[in-house]
This record gives structure tokens, sequence and C-alpha cells, in this order.
């Protein structure tokens, strides 16, 4: 993992960050209290998964057109187009208000079964489930659910193609869409945890850009008809770069901090496994969902 200052419109603006050197030997403590309190914007976890086992699981995302895509900004599958294996919960550009509740289980419960294929053998979701249960300390970490029974879905893979990017967001946002119905209620809302695992990194850019901006922030920049003036934003709000090796896992404020994927360079997509987590609103556990 590297920092590198990237936007300076705002001034000096350092990322609180704590490395954790071994995904199996991660200390007792409640992370995602830090991040909640805002003592801490960033945990990076070194090895959560292998690089050297992900290649077969790679040459699937390039070549299968069968497993379950949901393309971000066109009506079809395209791989020139961001595409999500699995389906978010959140909004895109196909679908504004993001999935109904029955599409999105019905998704949820296909993607955990292709990616149990796709990566067999490396025993991703307890693996995924284990590093966000160390960094939940007294608040053990539990797949979201629906009201009758049926599993969020744990994590999304993300694919950015080259000539993309991932625009300026913070995820509370997502708070407030219509596909947060059957969730929203269990979670507290104070903020978001965004998390992911590059799987395989752009030849250039495609990096994570996080801002000083802050959700509730009383000057956010805006524009007619956009959530964000981004060109604006980069004006006067200061940025920093994380460099992450593929493997490693990021853990962070994404709720409240604003931030984006950096324009892919090179022949390449960039693979990332992620998704989200929040404390329960009963205050007992650490959510997650994609």
């Amino acid at each position: 993992m590297k920092l590198r200052r990237a936007c300076t419109g705002g001034g000096p603006f350092e990322l609180r960050v704590r490395h954790f050197e071994d995904a199996d030997a991660l200390p007792s403590g409640d992370v995602i209290g830090e991040l909640y309190d805002s003592s801490l914007d960033v945990a990076v976890v070194s090895g959560a998964l292998d690089p050297d086992e992900l290649g077969p699981a790679l040459n699937r995302l390039d070549h299968d057109d069968e497993l379950l895509w949901t393309p971000q900004s066109r009506p079809v599958m395209d791989r020139a187009d961001n595409l999500i294996f699995g389906n978010g919960l959140a909004p895109n550009g196909v679908d504004p208000g993001g999935p109904s509740a029955d599409h999105y289980l019905a998704c949820a419960a296909r993607f955990v079964r292709e990616a149990q294929d796709v990566f067999a053998g490396l025993d991703l979701f307890e693996r995924i489930h284990r590093v966000l249960d160390a960094l939940a300390g007294p608040h053990p970490a539990r797949l979201a659910r629906a009201p009758d029974g049926r599993g969020f879905s744990p994590f999304t893979v993300r694919g950015v193609a080259p000539g993309n990017g991932f625009g300026l967001h913070a995820g509370n946002f997502f708070y407030g869409t219509p596909a947060y119905d059957g969730l929203r209620d269990q979670l507290d809302q104070a903020d978001q945890i965004s998390f992911f695992v590059p799987l395989r990194a752009a030849e250039s850019g495609g990096e994570l850009e996080i801002f000083s901006l802050r959700w509730g922030d009383p000057d956010i920049p805006t524009a007619p008809g956009q959530l964000l003036d981004a060109a604006e934003t980069e004006r006067r709000f200061s940025s920093v770069v994380v460099e992450l090796e593929v493997g490693e896992m990021i853990v962070f404020d994404g709720g409240r901090l604003f931030h984006r994927v950096t324009e892919v360079g090179g022949p390449h997509t960039r693979w990332t496994l992620g998704g989200f987590a929040a404390r329960s609103r009963a205050g007992d556990a650490l959510l997650y969902w994609a």
C-alpha cells in the first residue's frame, strides 16, 4: 500500500491509515468503531487473498460471458462497459433506482453459486468474513438478510474496462435510494463502510482517490442536474490516491469521504472484489452486503 497526494485545492489533507501486515493475525480491537467515530479513515489488510491463486478466476472473469453480469451504463452486456459480476444493491446508469428486492435477492443467490465455482478452492467467502469479523471487534460480522431470511450478496466483483473509471461519490447517498428499502432500517446510517480487494490492478490508473470533502459538508459543490460538480471539487478540495497491491483488502469510510476510481489505462480490465458494511441499528453486529 502506498499513498500519494493528488489534488491540493483544499490545502494539507492527511488520511488516517492503519496498515495490518497479516490477514491471518489481525490484532483485537474495534477498527470499525474507529471508522465510525472518524478517528480513522482507512484500514488496509495485507494478505487477504493470495495473488498467485487468482489466475484461473481472472481467466473466467475475462472470458466467461455466461456468468451473472450486470452492466453499469449500457442496457446489454458489453466488455467495453463497466460490469459487475453479480448484482449490486446500489443504483447505476442502467437502473438509476437500483434493483427490485426480489430480483436482487434472486441474483444474490445465483451469484454465490457462480462465485463458488469461479473462485473454487480459494476459501473466498470465509476469508472475507474473517477479516471483517476481526476488524469489527465486539460487534461480530454477519451477512445482511432480508426480512424473509434470504441473504444479501456478500460482495460483488467489479470490472472497470480500459478508458473508464468510477465517478466521485459517497456511499451514504445510497441510503436514500429505493433499492435500500429492505435494508435501511436494519442499519446505523451514520456511516456506510466500503471494502474491496484488487484482483487485477490496471496497467496505469484505476486507483482509489479519496477527497477531503465529506458527506454532509455545507459547501458541497453542485451543478445543475448533478449530485456533485467534480471539476469544482478538484479545484477546492485536496485528495490522496491509495495504491493497493493485488490481494490487499481496504476497509474505509466510503460513506462519508467522497472518492472515485481514476481512469483505467492499458489493455486489461481492472478487477476488484468488494462490498459495504455498517453497524446494525441495535449495535450488536456489523452487517455486510453488496
